[in-house]
């Protein structure tokens, strides 16, 4: 092992949400992202629902992530890290964590208060459970492209440190999530 700051592994299924959460947020930024200009001239009901049924999926795996990270033995982060970096790392997990957790709500809370009921991926109808308010529905679902653009921001520096870790410092930290 180069530099051996990770001789241990996350559990398996921390390893496997993370991946599961990645795919989705990945899904999300160019769904959501293009919708407008792309999906909703190509059946945009269709990439709507997908849309929300990966928002909702996202956000019950991102708990599920933290409960059981919040659960499991915690890995230290070696001491070839130094403070600052150790630090900055935390931000950016907690920052994708609340991002991840506002964007799902904001749609989902918002779809509610519109009353636009959606089929998770074509298979249940999510009922329409709160009253209607388009009025906070609209002031709701303004948060939505911030928080995304925060988010795309934190997985860009997330993504960063992957390849300072795997080409500058070359050191063995990511083999304990993949």
């Amino acid at each position: 092992m180069a530099k051996g700051t990770a001789k241990q592994r996350y559990n398996i299924a921390i390893r496997i949400l993370h991946k599961l959460v990645a795919l989705c947020i990945i899904l999300q930024f160019i769904i959501g992202f293009f919708f407008d200009s792309l999906f909703a001239n190509f059946y945009p009901s269709t990439f709507m629902m997908l849309h929300k049924s990966i928002g909702l999926s996202t956000l019950i795996l991102v708990i599920l992530l933290i409960l059981i990270r919040l659960v499991s033995k915690k890995l230290p982060y070696g001491n070839t890290l130094p403070k600052p970096q150790i630090f900055l790392a935390k931000v950016v997990h907690f920052g994708m964590y609340v991002c991840i957790i506002l964007m799902s709500l904001s749609g989902f809370i918002a779809s509610q208060l519109f009353q636009y009921p959606f089929w998770y991926f074509d298979l249940v109808q999510i009922p329409v459970f709160l009253p209607h308010n388009a009025a906070l529905g609209a002031q709701i679902f303004s948060l939505h492209p911030i928080v995304a653009y925060i988010l795309l921001v934190l997985v860009i520096l997330h993504i960063l440190a992957v390849i300072y870790h795997r080409f500058i410092v070359k050191d063995s930290i990511l083999k304990r999530i993949w």
